[in-house]
Parts: structure tokens; C-alpha cells; sequence
């Protein structure tokens, strides 16, 4: 299940972060909730919760809001003890099905560090393919046709 976090959930997890690039994160994601509110689903993290006990396992979400061509860019992760077992993948599809019911978005791209194969397994999973033959570093899913 995917659950929005809330600005004072996000400045809390940003409170509590250890690793500094991801507090970074956490914290620019609050700044851009509170200069533009109205786009706070955009611009905030989206937590992964396991049904089975309601434990926060992950989260994902969107870098800023879609771009004037309709891209938008996706970044997540995932706690260590649950990588393997599909939930980044089934998040990502929900997360880029709620993109994607929005008529603006016409692709999610996303970014993986070089060498990070299971990421970049999850993206193929998910229905993203590379956008070069020669670097793998960036991916994207299109809106399917109707």
C-alpha cells in the first residue's frame, strides 16, 4: 500500500533520517510542499507500507512536478530486508498509474546509479526501458495508448 506523507510526517522523517543525502531530500521535499501546497502530492514522499503489518518499508516518489513536455521523474528506496521480494516493483506501477491518470503526464523517467542492477531490473519490471543503448543510466515509461 502506498500512503502520502503529510508535511509534519515528512519533517519528522527528515528529523530522524541518519543517512545526510536522503535528510537532504526529505527536507527539500517539506520546502517544496511549503512554497507550493497545492502540489504537495507531487513533491513529497509516498510511503511504502507491507499490508500484512503496516510496517513502512520503503518510500517513492516524484523529484518535482511534471515538466512543460510531461515528464516526470520518479526516485524511491527500499529497506534492505525487502528488496528481492516485488514491493518496490508493485509500488512503482501504482505510483506511476496515479501519474499517469493525470492528463499532463506522458512519461516517468528515473535515473539509476551506474552498476545498480537490481534497480534497474525493478524499471524493467515495471515497464520503463533504457533511453540510450550505450548508458542505462536513465530510463522512462510512456503512457500507454488508448
Amino acid at each position: 500500500m502506498l500512503m502520502p506523507c503529510p508535511l509534519l510526517r515528512l519533517v519528522e522523517k527528515a528529523e530522524a533520517e541518519t543517512d545526510l543525502h536522503l535528510k537532504k531530500a526529505y527536507l527539500e521535499m517539506a520546502e517544496g510542499i511549503r512554497q507550493h501546497p497545492d502540489e504537495w502530492l507531487w513533491r513529497t514522499d509516498w510511503d511504502i507500507i507491507r499490508s500484512e503489518d503496516g510496517r513502512v518499508i520503503g518510500g517513492l516518489g516524484f523529484k518535482n512536478v511534471p515538466d512543460a513536455s510531461g515528464r516526470v521523474e520518479v526516485g524511491y528506496g527500499l529497506d534492505s530486508a525487502f528488496r528481492g521480494h516485488g514491493f518496490m516493483g508493485e509500488a512503482l506501477l501504482a505510483l506511476c498509474d496515479w501519474a499517469f491518470s493525470h492528463k499532463e503526464v506522458l512519461s516517468v523517467i528515473a535515473e539509476v546509479e551506474p552498476g545498480n542492477a537490481a534497480s534497474v531490473h525493478v524499471l524493467q519490471r515495471a515497464g520503463f526501458h533504457s533511453l540510450s543503448t550505450t548508458d542505462n543510466a536513465w530510463f522512462v515509461k510512456e503512457r500507454a495508448s488508448v
